[in-house]
């Protein structure tokens, strides 16, 4: 599916340009439509089943910086059966250009239950077939030298419907971990984020980060001990100007 759309004016990070947390809000927008035409779509699922879908891991691969208002084609593969998850893959592009390439991999759960709703349940809604089954997403293995880079508490603000932080509360948290904003802008070429057990308001999550192999990981733990998500992310080693400095380049 292809939606032809415009990035929200005015949505600007430090930087000022669209940050990888928003981007992934607009790869899901597409998600969600290609969702609705395959029979799965939020409100079938919750009215049919009682169920919905959650994050399991995402892979966003960066090429260029977005801007805020920048006019933007987004294309949604069918989906890709793995198991009892399915993935999707997400381009977005601007004039020909790929900006961005999100590959997502959700699960559909039982709301009250948080249980996995069995593959043949959806068997009667899927309108669509499934696409050829493509790469797979590892699991990610966190290295044992991480370091505490903060502690923070899980907010209702932070926190979705469903009733736990959102995949984009996530992702911002690890963009503060490895350094992405800061005096220089180097673009992030590869990250992905493993979900793997749901925070709610009033926990609280021990973010630790380290760095081995060129790759920045982070981790999210509960008081517990418990995983919460696994990170990594890679940067490109260029610099791109900043809109914040005025550039020639960037008019």
């Amino acid at each position: 599916m292809k939606v032809e759309t415009r990035l929200r004016d005015g949505v600007m990070d430090y930087f000022g340009y669209v940050s990888p947390s928003e981007l992934l809000r607009e790869a899901d927008r597409s998600n969600i439509l290609q969702s609705d035409a395959e029979g799965v779509g939020f409100l079938r699922m919750k009215d049919t089943l009682g169920a919905t879908w959650m994050l399991v891991q995402v892979l966003m691969e960066f090429r260029k910086p977005a801007r805020a208002g920048q006019s933007v084609t987004m294309e949604t593969t069918n989906h890709e059966d793995f198991g009892v998850a399915i993935l999707r893959r997400t381009s977005l592009q601007s004039h020909g250009k790929e900006l961005l390439r999100v590959s997502t991999k959700i699960l559909p759960v039982y709301l009250k239950e948080r249980k996995v709703v069995p593959p043949g349940k959806l068997t009667s809604l899927w309108t669509l077939p499934a696409g050829t089954q493509g790469e797979d997403l590892e699991r990610i293995v966190l290295p044992e030298n991480l370091t505490l880079f903060e502690e923070v508490p899980v907010r209702y603000r932070d926190c979705d419907m469903n009733g736990h932080m959102t995949a984009y509360r996530y992702l911002d948290l690890v963009c503060e971990a490895i350094g992405y904003w800061g005096e220089h802008l180097h673009l992030l070429r590869r990250m992905q984020i493993d979900y793997r057990k749901e925070c709610l308001p009033g926990d609280s999550l021990r973010i630790l980060h380290g760095a081995e192999n060129g790759r920045h990981y982070v981790g999210g733990f509960k008081p517990d001990g418990t995983c919460s998500f696994a990170a990594w992310a890679e940067f490109a080693e260029e610099e791109y100007p900043s809109i914040r400095t005025p550039n020639p380049e960037n008019n």
